[in-house]
């Protein structure tokens, strides 16, 4: 069961990471590349053949006047969101985790009001860093205004146990809340990539000067071994971030793949189709075997059960089918709780395979 502390644990004593012949390994998502309207591997071999064509030029260059790999990068990500680069800053880090923990030693992170259900790490790093996190409710937290007992808001797009805050305006209106009370909004969209860009709040950055969007390759791209996270802001955000971001973080030689994958523009519409029909079918099968399945954003490709985590783990390893515990922080009480957590299997054959499993039992 993972810890606060380490957003590994989970794995740390988890060795079915691959499918065998008797059994499913469905703990993370491993099929979503297959469903890309992009051949990424074409796209990395493509850039690895150009590096040595031009004689490791990326692998040999310490950028060094480019710390944070803004001038590489932010034109790519502005154009991929459409929004103007000159109206806002990009700094890069080692994945999204590795700005999560800087964000947490900035002066935003003092007070923060987190919204929803988000990953532990970032609250966990808030409370080793000294400061405070307190939970909300959604609906109270998009309507109230704050008063100066707060630095920050934090929340997920989309959220991992609902679609809470999707729209746009419901953002740009908690920025605003937000501002009154001289905090910024925070928000964690690694899970944003299941969306259209158009979805991302980054769209919002170049009107609003208290909001910060961090961004990975992850998820969809299952790219997470670029190591590479970004964060699109407003001047006055970046530079207290930067404070806290290590410097030449990234290789040179993972922002050039990087800057490749976002050129090939939005390629998860087949994606996005294959999660919206096949998640419900495998909701109505878990259900079937008396597995309580609780609501989640519906682009996400993981479905999450209630109860007890070793039981739901029993039922399904008796299949032949495994999940893993996924621990998660409620801002509405402001505590962590374990849930059991499936992957919805996007493959065609290995979707047969889950249904022949729970069918033959």
């Amino acid at each position: 069961m993972a810890t606060l502390s380490d957003p590994l644990a989970a794995y740390k004593n988890y060795s079915d990471l691959e499918d065998t012949d008797g059994y499913l390994a469905l703990g993370w998502t491993r099929d979503e590349r297959s469903q890309l309207a992009a051949d990424l591997d074409a796209v990395i071999a493509s850039e690895l053949r150009a590096e040595l064509d031009r004689h490791l030029e990326s692998v040999n260059r310490y950028d060094v006047l480019d710390p944070f790999g803004e001038n590489e990068l932010k034109s790519d990500v502005a154009s991929f969101f459409a929004v103007p680069a000159e109206r806002c800053r990009v700094t890069c880090g080692a994945g999204v985790l590795s700005l999560l923990r800087a964000l947490a030693h900035t002066p935003f992170a003092r007070r923060v009001a987190v919204v929803g259900d988000v990953y532990p790490e970032f609250p966990t790093a808030v409370r080793r860093a000294g400061g405070v996190c307190s939970g909300g409710d959604v609906a109270v937290a998009a309507a109230r205004p704050w008063g100066r007992e707060i630095t920050a808001v934090f929340l997920e797009r989309p959220s991992l146990c609902g679609d809470h805050l999707s729209q746009l305006d419901a953002i740009a209106r908690l920025c605003a809340l937000a501002k009154r009370a001289g905090a910024i909004v925070g928000i964690d969209e690694s899970n944003a990539n299941y969306h259209e860009p158009s979805f991302s709040a980054v769209t919002l950055v170049p009107a609003i000067d208290n909001l910060l969007v961090l961004r990975g390759f992850s998820k969809t791209y299952q790219l997470g071994s670029l190591r590479i996270g970004y964060c699109v802001s407003s001047e006055r955000v970046s530079t207290q971030l930067r404070a806290a971001v290590a410097p030449l973080l990234v290789s040179s030689l993972s922002m050039r793949v990087a800057r490749a994958v976002l050129r090939c523009g939005d390629v998860a519409a087949t994606l996005r189709s294959k999660v919206r029909r096949r998640k419900p079918e495998v909701a109505r099968v878990l259900e079937g075997l008396n597995l309580p399945v609780t609501q989640s954003s519906e682009c996400l490709p993981y479905l999450f059960i209630g109860g007890d985590v070793r039981a739901v783990a029993s039922v399904l390893r008796s299949r032949g089918i495994g999940g893993k515990a996924h621990s998660v922080w409620s801002g509405a009480r402001g505590t962590v709780s374990t849930r059991y957590r499936i992957s919805v299997p996007l493959d065609d054959n290995r979707m047969e395979i889950f249904l022949r499993r729970v069918a033959n039992h």
